[in-house]
């Protein structure tokens, strides 16, 4: 190849730099992409919850949102993680297969976290 076609070729095949973008960039746009769509199906589930919990729940627990099928609240102190596992977990369920409007109950896990949606504010 001569040189003029070279350079013909290198002109025709070459890629700008406005269109070329940093992966940090792509990956830093698809995880805030990810975390609008988890923060909104978090804020449907709490205002779906809000009036249904009581004063406790509503200081102490987030809803951090549905991971693999499972609905995740976030409970932000370690003593009242158990508590709120035995006393609301079933009332839960129970609340998202009557929205969902199926006989099968979804699974609720508690965590300690303090990431999430408050209900109630």
């Amino acid at each position: 190849m001569d040189g003029r076609r070279r350079l013909e070729w290198v002109q025709k095949n070459r890629v700008s730099r406005q269109r070329l973008r940093k992966v940090g960039t792509l990956i830093g746009e698809m995880a805030a992409r990810i975390a609008s769509q988890v923060d909104g199906t978090a804020r449907s589930f709490a205002g779906a919850l809000e009036g249904k919990v009581d004063e406790t729940f509503r200081r102490h627990c987030r809803v951090a949102g549905i991971q693999g099928g499972v609905l995740v609240i976030k409970v932000d102190q370690p003593g009242l993680l158990y508590v709120m596992r035995q006393q609301w977990s079933a009332p839960l369920s129970r609340l998202c297969a009557a929205s969902r409007g199926t006989g099968a109950r979804p699974s609720v896990r508690f965590e300690l976290g303090d990431s999430g949606v408050r209900v109630g504010g």
